[in-house]
C-alpha cells in the first residue's frame, strides 16, 4: 500500500488494509494488520519529519521534533496530569515561535495526521496528549504588559504561577487564577477558568481581550470583539485546541490592592452530623456583600484520619483578625460549632492566592515559582482518580430544604465511605462576576445560571470505579444541574456537548466547522461527532 502511494493518509491506508486482509485467517489477519499499521505509522512519521526539515531546516527540526525512538520522546509522554495509556503520539513538537507552529500544522495536514496542542498538560481526561502530533507550547512564555499595566499579552506556555507572580511584581495586578500553579494559562482560560476570585472579577475566559492562533491551513488569525468576533466568542469558554493553536492571548489585568489586605480563615469540623445545617445556610449566604470569598470541601476517606468538612475563605480588603471575625459573626458563620477555627492576616495579593489554594502564606515564592514550573505536577501513568463538576441551582426562587442536604450527605457517605474509595465534594457560591454575565455573551454556559459550583474528585480501586463514583454523585443532583464545567472535564459524561455548552452548542459547532473544516484538530471530546 505504501509503495503504491507514498502520500496515502492514515484513514485511507487503514481502509485499504482492512479490505485486502478480509480473506485471511482471523489470527493471521490481526498480525498482518498490526504490521501494516506499523508500516503506515512509520512512513507517516518519516513524511512529517521530512516535511519539517524542508520547512525549518535539519538543525531546528532536530531541536524541536521528537519522534518515537528519539531522545526526549519518552520524557514528553510523562508531561501530562492524566495521561491516557491508549495514546501513542506520532511525535511531539516543542514550538517556541508561531512559524514553527504553522510548519507543524501544515506538515501534519499534508500527512493527514491529527494534531492536538498542549500548554500545561493538566487536562483531566488526557486531552493534553493524542495519538497524532502533539504541539507542545510550554516554552512560549511571553509576558508583555500594556495599557499602563491594565492588559498583558502572554504565551500559552506561561503557567498560572508565573502569570500571577509577574503580574503582581511588575504591575501590582491580579488575575482570577485557580489553585494549581503549574497549570498552563491557555487551557485554563479557553475552557472557562474558575476560582473564588472569579465571583468578583469574572472567569478567566471573561477576561480574554484578544486571541491569536494558527489555523488548520497554517495561517495566523487574530480574534477580538471587532475582528473575527465569532471566533473570539467561541474562544471564551469553548475549549482549547478545537479551532486552532493559540500562540498569544491578551488578558485584562485587575488592580491587586483590594486583595493586598486580607484575613484568611480556615474552619474545620470532624463532626459531619450538623454539616447539612451548614450547607443549607451556606446556599443562602450572601458573602459577596461582606467581601468574603470561600470554598468548602467534604472529604470522605480523602486523607489519613477521620472524615471532615473544611472551609477556606478570606475577608478581603480587611486589615485585622477582629474585623474579619466581626463580618463572620454578623453573617452567622461563627454560630456553627467548628472543631477548629483559625485566621491568618495577609499583606499581599500573592499571599491571598496562595492561601486560597493551600491554606498558608508561608511559602509564597516557592508556591508560584517552584510549584509553578511547567510539568512540576505531571505523571507518567494514568491514576485511579477522576473529576466532574456542575453548576447547581435548586430553584430560581427557593433554597434547598434541610432534608435535601441530609439526604445528599447520607448518599455521599454510603458510596464513598467504603474501603479504597475516596471522595472530595467541593462547593463554592457564585456571584455577579460569573452570574452577572449573559449566558450567550461567551461560549461558557453551565455556570451563568447557577447559584453554586459543585465539584467531585473521586478515587477508587480502579479508574472505572472512580468514574462510577463521580457519575453517581453527579446524577444525584441531576434535577438541579444548570450545566457542566469544561475545566473539570468528565470523560464518561453523556451528551457532553449540551452538558458543557447548552444553548450555545449549535453556534459553537458551526464555528468549529468554519475554522477546522478538515477535522485536523483532534480532541477526546470533539464538538463535531462522526
Amino acid at each position: 500500500i505504501i509503495e503504491q502511494d507514498p502520500c496515502v493518509g492514515t484513514m485511507v491506508a487503514t481502509e485499504i488494509a482492512m479490505k485486502r486482509t478480509t480473506m485471511l485467517h482471523p489470527s493471521l489477519r490481526m498480525v498482518t494488520l498490526l504490521l501494516i499499521f506499523q508500516l503506515i505509522r512509520g512512513r507517516l512519521e518519516t513524511d512529517f519529519w521530512d516535511c519539517m526539515t524542508q520547512k525549518l531546516g535539519p538543525e531546528t527540526t532536530n531541536a524541536i521534533v521528537f519522534l518515537p525512538g528519539t531522545a526526549g520522546y519518552d520524557a514528553r509522554l510523562g508531561w501530562c496530569h492524566q495521561p491516557d495509556p491508549a495514546d501513542h503520539p506520532m511525535g511531539f513538537v516543542d514550538c517556541n515561535l508561531a512559524p514553527q507552529i504553522a510548519s507543524a500544522v501544515m506538515c501534519a495536514s499534508e500527512a493527514e495526521i491529527g494534531i492536538c496542542p498542549r500548554s500545561g498538560g493538566h487536562s483531566f481526561i488526557g486531552s493534553s496528549m493524542c495519538s497524532g502530533i502533539v504541539i507542545d507550547l510550554w516554552q512560549m512564555k511571553k509576558f508583555s504588559l500594556s495599557h499602563g499595566g491594565a492588559r498583558v499579552t502572554v504565551g500559552p506556555g506561561l503557567t498560572l504561577g508565573e502569570l500571577s507572580y509577574n503580574l503582581y511584581h511588575q504591575a501590582r495586578g491580579i488575575f482570577p487564577v485557580g489553585h494549581s500553579a503549574s497549570v498552563g494559562i491557555a487551557g485554563f482560560v479557553l475552557q472557562g477558568g474558575i476560582s473564588e476570585l472569579a465571583s468578583e472579577i469574572g472567569l478567566g475566559c471573561d477576561n480574554i481581550e484578544e486571541v491569536r492562533m494558527v489555523q488548520y491551513d497554517g495561517k495566523s488569525v487574530t480574534a477580538n470583539s471587532k475582528k473575527n468576533p465569532d471566533l473570539f466568542w467561541a474562544s471564551r469558554g469553548g475549549g482549547g485546541g478545537k479551532f486552532g493553536i493559540v500562540y498569544e492571548l491578551t488578558l485584562r489585568v485587575h488592580p491587586a490592592n483590594r486583595y493586598d489586605s486580607f484575613v484568611g480563615f480556615t474552619a474545620l469540623s470532624i463532626n459531619l452530623s450538623w454539616i447539612p445545617n451548614f450547607l443549607e445556610w451556606y446556599y443562602k449566604w450572601q458573602e459577596e456583600s461582606q467581601s468574603i470569598l470561600s470554598r468548602s470541601r467534604i472529604r470522605i476517606n480523602a486523607k489519613k484520619g477521620p472524615n471532615d468538612f473544611i472551609l477556606l475563605g478570606a475577608c478581603v480588603n480587611c486589615k485585622s483578625d477582629a474585623e474579619c471575625r466581626g463580618r463572620l459573626s454578623e453573617s452567622g458563620f461563627l454560630d456553627f460549632q467548628w472543631d477548629n477555627f483559625s485566621t491568618t492576616v495577609g499583606s499581599t495579593a500573592l499571599q491571598y492566592l496562595e492561601f486560597m489554594a493551600d491554606g498558608t502564606t508561608a511559602n509564597t515564592d516557592d508556591y508560584f515559582l517552584v510549584r509553578g514550573m511547567s510539568h512540576s505536577d505531571s505523571h507518567s501513568i494514568q491514576g485511579n482518580f477522576t473529576y466532574t463538576s456542575v453548576g447547581f441551582n435548586y430553584s430560581l426562587s427557593d433554597a434547598p430544604p434541610l432534608s435535601f442536604y441530609e439526604d445528599f450527605l447520607s448518599h455521599v457517605l454510603s458510596i464513598c465511605a467504603i474501603s479504597k474509595n475516596r471522595c472530595v465534594v467541593f462547593v463554592q457560591n457564585l456571584y455577579s462576576g460569573i452570574t452577572g454575565i449573559d449566558s450567550d455573551a461567551t461560549a461558557m454556559f453551565g455556570l451563568r445560571k447557577a447559584r453554586q459550583w459543585v465539584g467531585f474528585r473521586c478515587a477508587g480501586a480502579s479508574l472505572q470505579v472512580a468514574h462510577t463514583l463521580c457519575s453517581d454523585l453527579r446524577n444525584y443532583l441531576s434535577g438541579f444541574i444548570t450545566g457542566s464545567f469544561l475545566n473539570w472535564e468528565d470523560r464518561v459524561l453523556p451528551n457532553y456537548i449540551t452538558a458543557y455548552w447548552g444553548d450555545n452548542a449549535d453556534r459553537l459547532i458551526e464555528i468549529n466547522r468554519q475554522y477546522d473544516p478538515t477535522g485536523l484538530f483532534i480532541s477526546k471530546q470533539p464538538l463535531i461527532l462522526g
